[in-house]
């Protein structure tokens, strides 16, 4: 296997995985299936830092059974960006639905990594118990590792002319708001790094 696998989940909530490359000549692959039923789902690819340079890192291919998510799209369900690093999908998806994703290598030949985050409940789900009283730092740590995926997307919207609907639709999913206020919330953190938006996300709903 070419590539490291991570993954995270808050049951009820967010799911993610991080595949990260060991040998950039080689492309990256792997099918993954979600036991909860999705509200949306986001897929990046960056480098293993989190930049989405300019250059190309390859193109991302995001399949769900017999949809494919791969040409440029841009509208309030699905956006897929010319560069092919970046694939939002809104909308429920079933429970033990399988997803598939492969990153043919750019011409750069440059380690990469996959960021996929199926988001699966609301504000509601996430709230962590007021009798626990370590829940909220665990997680805090896990709405973060989860919510990587939409803070980068959020990063390449900055050099973008517009925000994407679908972004934008998805955020207001993510924190339970409408779309103004999630546009609002996108333009107020641009130019934050991949982390502190991942924070500033997870604030908003009260995990950290």
């Amino acid at each position: 296997m070419s590539f490291d696998s991570f993954g995270a989940r808050i049951p009820g909530f967010a799911s993610s995985i991080e595949l990260i490359s060991n040998d950039p000549r080689e492309s990256i692959s792997g099918s993954f299936q979600f036991e909860e039923a999705s509200k949306f789902l986001i897929a990046t690819l960056s480098l293993p830092n989190g930049q989405q340079p300019a250059w190309d890192l390859g193109r991302l291919e995001l399949k769900n059974n017999d949809a494919a998510f791969v040409e440029p799209q841009n509208d309030e369900r699905v956006y897929v960006n010319t560069q092919g690093s970046i694939v939002i999908v809104n909308g429920e998806s079933a429970e033990n639905s399988y997803w598939s994703v492969n990153v043919n290598p750019g011409s750069q030949a440059l380690p990469v990594a996959v960021n996929l985050m199926a988001f699966h409940g609301g504000v509601n789900a996430a709230a962590p118990s007021a009798t626990v009283a370590a829940a909220p730092t665990f997680r805090c740590r896990g709405c973060k590792m989860t919510a990587k995926a939409l803070a980068l997307a959020i990063v390449a919207a900055a050099a973008l002319p517009a925000i994407p609907a679908a972004l934008i639709s998805a955020v207001a999913t993510y924190l339970g708001v409408g779309a103004v206020i999630a546009g609002a919330f996108i333009s107020s953190v641009i130019g934050d790094t991949v982390d502190i938006i991942a924070e500033k996300l997870c604030k908003k709903i009260g995990l950290c």
